[in-house]
């Protein structure tokens, strides 16, 4: 499991998540550091964005019941999801990592807010 960090820019707080290894969670940290817009999806349920190009996906497992704190890829759309509920499982959804400790807390909320991905 690496670590990278996820830096809400507004708030300036810093929230620690361990990577999956998997195709899709290693193009993901491939990219780093990255800033992006996480805007509400399904009243305060999970936090999303639109990766581009899409995350490369090839021999990744496919399924999950995310829980809040996990980061997935919603595949039919390519979205990254980062949940902050527990959500029903879909064989739809790929996870790529997990936020550790209480730090899903700062993205509750059906606000969008503005945070960067980068390794420490």
């Amino acid at each position: 499991m690496k670590k990278l960090f996820l830096i809400p820019l507004m708030l300036m707080a810093t929230l620690v998540f361990s990577s999956a290894c998997s195709v899709a969670a290693r193009d993901f940290l491939s990219r780093l550091p990255m800033e992006v817009t996480l805007e509400d999806y399904n009243n305060g349920t999970e936090k999303i964005f639109y990766p581009d190009p899409a995350l490369g996906l090839d021999d990744t497992p496919r399924g999950c019941a995310p829980v809040a704190g996990d980061i997935t890829i919603y595949e039919p759309w390519g979205n990254v999801a980062i949940f902050c509920r527990d959500w029903p499982e879909s064989n739809s959804l790929i996870k790529i990592g997990h936020i550790d400790g209480d730090g899903i807390d700062l993205l509750q909320g059906t606000e969008s807010i503005n945070v960067r991905f980068e390794r420490q």
